[in-house]
């Protein structure tokens, strides 16, 4: 009973319920009797406030009539994906404990932290009143916690990847987004148009034909009713990658003095370049290009102009220390050597302000006041992703010194 036991418990704790007789709890969920076989059904958020996301299960047939789990997650008003529906996983294996109502599930890959893919193990223990689920995601080193309710009145959303395959074995993908488009085989081209019912999907391209219908069965199966009733299966799906979106051109100009009033740089002149704001959180931006970094120089910025960097590469190894790595001062934890300094954007003298601190794993070189001076909006509507690169970066226009000494450590 102790595996039963600490189910129990789960479901009675993410509840937030307190039991005044613990004893007699327990008792009630031992006398209770459960289904005999795992149930179909669609399941969705009661209780996540811990969470950015509601969450949703769904427990279905595959094409080969096999029962599967699969989970979904949509993100809640304020948060960067708000509206968004994504995959998380779908079960490799499932198994239903008919004693205790606990379902369980494992899938070898699942997607939840931005880049980073996991294993997950997946519980679902039923609640006494058989309409409530306690529900414990454990994937790397993190659990998500939830309580789910069994849903009559809704189908799942159809937002996410979902593949099918013709009488020949060829596959087929469609993926469906939040702004009624959908997108087939991957191809961006081959972007249409979908309306819906929560049941019903149909499919146009732009000339407003009709291309693909599907439908939800009681089953809870996608099935594409264009195509023999071909069932349909939904895909784990990696959340759209950040993209960062020039909104203003100008300057980087390295400082010819640093910040104890010391003359000279590492580095010297100016880049022309972009300032861009990521498409997923508006708090982020990126410098573009940023020294000899081909994927520029991320930074955050709040709603009052007050910038922070983290560390990162400047694309630049020093002949003699190696690779030269920038930190804006304080982040850097060096606000008592620089009380003054200040990474801020002036919206009066179309400025940003870096304040940033250059530095090798043997030292530190010294703090520099570097500025972006804005010339304008940006023309350039060319979107740019961290990791790729987007421009041909040179020396051209900054001038290295390699020889400029370590002034502290």
């Amino acid at each position: 009973m102790k595996i039963f036991n600490k189910i129990a418990a789960l479901a009675l704790v993410v509840a937030g319920f307190t039991a005044c007789n613990e004893a007699e709890d327990f008792d009630r969920y031992a006398d209770h009797t459960y289904s005999n076989a795992i149930e179909l059904g669609h399941f969705t958020s009661l209780y996540d406030a811990n969470s950015k996301y509601t969450y949703g299960a769904v427990i279905t047939l595959n094409a080969e009539g096999d029962t599967i789990l699969y989970m979904y997650s949509t993100g809640k008003e304020g948060n960067n994906d708000e509206g968004k529906t994504r995959t998380l996983f779908t079960a490799d294996t499932l198994n239903y404990d008919q004693k205790t109502g606990v379902v369980t599930a494992k899938a070898d890959t699942s997607y939840y932290d931005e880049g980073e893919t996991f294993g997950v193990q997946f519980t679902m223990a039923e609640m006494l009143d058989g309409e409530r689920f306690a529900v414990d995601i454990a994937y790397g080193s993190k659990n998500e916690t939830a309580i789910l309710r069994r849903n009559t009145t809704e189908f799942p959303p159809v937002q996410g990847k979902w593949s099918v395959a013709d009488a020949a074995g060829e596959l087929t993908t469609y993926t469906f987004g939040i702004d009624s488009t959908v997108v087939i085989n991957d191809n961006e081209e081959a972007a249409g148009k979908y309306e819906t019912d929560g049941r019903n999907i149909i499919v146009k391209n732009d000339a407003d034909a009709t291309v693909a219908t599907f439908a939800y069965n009681d089953n809870y199966q996608l099935t594409c009713t264009s195509s023999e009733n071909a069932v349909m299966t939904r895909m784990t799906n990696l959340p759209e990658p950040e993209s960062f979106y020039p909104i203003y051109e100008g300057n980087f100009i390295f400082a010819t003095a640093d910040l104890e009033g010391n003359s000279g740089h590492l580095f010297e002149g100016e880049i022309p370049g972009y300032i861009c704001q990521s498409d997923k959180d508006p708090s982020r931006y990126l410098l573009t290009p940023f020294i000899n970094n081909e994927d520029g120089m991320l930074f955050t910025m709040d709603k009052a102009g007050m910038i922070a960097v983290d560390a990162q590469f400047t694309g630049v190894e020093h002949q003699k220390y190696g690779p030269v790595y920038v930190t804006d001062v304080v982040t850097a934890g060096y606000a008592a050597n620089f009380p003054n300094a200040k990474s801020h954007y002036d919206e009066s003298l179309h400025t940003f302000y870096f304040d940033l601190i250059y530095h090798v794993s043997a030292g530190v070189f010294g703090a520099w006041e570097d500025t972006f001076k804005v010339t304008g909006e940006a023309t350039n509507k060319k979107h740019f992703k961290p990791g790729k690169k987007t421009l041909d970066l040179t020396k051209k226009g900054f001038n290295f010194n390699a020889n400029f000494p370590l002034r502290q450590k």
